[in-house]
């Protein structure tokens, strides 16, 4: 068994990736997984859909009125995923459990490295964070949840962004993902790059058009993917490492949002 291969068995408290517990996990975390990934394809027309009018003439007025029912709507579309991670985290011998549980020191440094460089490449323009692309509706959105006090709102859209998404998203690419492809390849480092492909892809908006800026986007994801999924495997399968730099840069991105609002000219 190489270096690499220990690294993703060993760490489990389990006998090695082949376990009929480990294909359990598996099962369920690429469960949630193809549950996220219906939900990144659809959300936007169910959201049309329950709540109408979004795209009408007062915007404004609808997106104020209705802020936290889309909010609530937007989280309670994630519950599936969820649920099928926690139903992986009750199980005794739980692959989430045990590669999520939060080294402080890995986290630590996972989230004060990308955080640095989340900010350097997005004031040099090379990694934009996404409120600043060309037609981006986060701005104008955010701008109208602050003018009508929606702070419920708000908060809601911050745990989502900064907590939920991180976890659920590290959960399936970086145990479910990278840990099932390097038991069907037997290659850990082919298991991080393909790993790291699929969670690029994710990131590219219309699949089969994408624009610059997500490709751009999901060029630095893939590049971010390559070194958390190393990281993963370096540390025994805990991901604790690519938790804390997801984390610091979906923080980052949200509160810069915030700030630039409050100094924006009105």
């Amino acid at each position: 068994m190489t270096e690499d291969s220990a690294g993703l068995s060993g760490g489990v408290n389990d006998p090695g990736p082949a376990s009929t517990a480990d294909r359990i996990s598996l099962m369920l975390l690429l469960g949630a997984g193809a549950c996220y990934l219906a939900v990144t394809i659809a959300k936007q027309p169910i959201l049309v859909a329950l709540i109408g009018g979004l795209g009408a003439a007062d915007g404004e007025t609808i997106l104020s009125k209705h802020a936290l029912r889309v909010q609530l709507l937007s989280l309670a579309l994630l519950l599936p995923a969820v649920l099928l991670l926690g139903l992986d985290t009750g199980r005794p011998r739980s692959l989430v459990r045990a590669s999520l549980k939060v080294h402080r020191r890995l986290f630590v440094f996972g989230f004060v490295v990308a955080l640095a460089v989340s900010f350097v490449l997005n004031a040099l323009g090379a990694w934009p964070f996404t409120w600043r692309w060309p037609g981006s509706t986060a701005t104008p959105y955010a701008r109208v949840l602050l003018e009508h006090s929606q702070f419920s709102a708000i908060c809601i859209w911050a745990v989502t962004s900064v907590l939920i998404i991180p976890v659920l998203e590290e959960a399936v690419f970086r145990v479910g993902v990278l840990r099932g492809l390097a038991a069907w390849t037997g290659s850990p480092r082919l298991a991080i790059i393909a790993s790291s492909l699929l969670f690029g892809t994710l990131h590219l908006g219309t699949f089969w058009r994408p624009d610059t800026a997500h490709l751009v986007n999901s060029f630095w994801i893939f590049a971010a993917s390559l070194v958390v999924g190393h990281t993963t495997v370096r540390d025994a399968g805990n991901a604790s490492v690519a938790l804390g730099s997801h984390v610091a840069r979906n923080a980052i991105e949200f509160t810069l949002l915030f700030v630039a609002i409050g100094g924006a000219p009105r």
